[in-house]
């Protein structure tokens, strides 16, 4: 696996040595079964690091996009605030346009913040803008658009490995990332590249690519230690 910043040396060891372990409970001679067996694990190792992605927090599931998109209308909240063309102009208050909007928020943007890339600096803009409250939400949807983009480097991946991400992830294509599997007698390569731009700028994000692994580590170590004891079973031999 490859990715723009580097994971922890001892997790990809101890990755290797779980995997050494699985297979060597499966038989060296059995070429089809480690490929399924890396073909499944590669799968487990790309959900672990899309369900503990910004804005998922356990589970890529629509309460994550929804939390997505609340976040970021809070962003919008920081420089804007929607009222009616009524109320600001009984109140003698300018309304500013979408397009008004559209750019306090480009200038108030910090690189690689949340899910979407897409964050505003709190200390960015102390007088906020009144805008009206069709372009303001207007907007927002169009910004709302942008959660998931963080994970979309592994959409290549989920789509080769056999599993479909949810449709908030999808829908930035799989331009952003590539998977590519080797296959030969002894088993199969399994590597995949995100390259999404500002991915490298958010903050902990190797450390959940790193937490992923680990997570798929002791996945594998309990595998390898369930089909030991099922054929211990078998056998009649008692283990700890």
């Amino acid at each position: 696996m490859k990715a723009t910043f580097t994971l922890n040396k001892d997790t990809v060891a101890a990755y290797k040595k779980a995997f050494r372990e699985m297979a060597a409970v499966m038989g060296k001679n059995d070429p089809e079964s480690l490929q399924k067996l890396a073909l499944l694990s590669g799968r487990r190792v790309v959900k672990n690091i899309v369900d503990i992605t910004p804005p998922a927090k356990g589970k890529a599931d629509a309460s994550a996009r929804k939390r997505g998109e609340q976040a970021i209308l809070n962003d919008i909240l920081r420089i804007a605030i929607p009222v009616t063309a009524t109320s600001a102009k009984k109140a003698g208050q300018t309304i500013a346009d979408g397009e008004q909007l559209a750019e306090t928020y480009r200038r108030s943007l910090v690189r690689g913040g949340g899910s979407s890339g897409h964050r505003v600096n709190p200390r960015s803009r102390k007088h906020r803008l009144l805008v009206r409250r069709d372009e303001f939400m207007a907007f927002a949807k169009l910004i709302h658009g942008y959660v998931g983009w963080l994970c979309a480097g592994l959409n290549a991946a989920a789509s080769k490995l056999g599993f479909k991400l949810p449709q908030w992830i999808t829908r930035h294509g799989q331009k952003y990332g590539k998977i590519e599997i080797k296959s030969s007698p002894s088993g199969i390569r399994i590597r995949f590249l995100q390259d999404v731009p500002f991915a490298d700028a958010v903050a902990g994000y190797a450390r959940k690519w790193n937490w992923a692994l680990q997570k798929e580590v002791k996945a594998l170590l309990n595998q390898a230690k369930a089909v030991v004891r099922k054929r211990a079973r078998k056998t009649g031999l008692k283990l700890k």
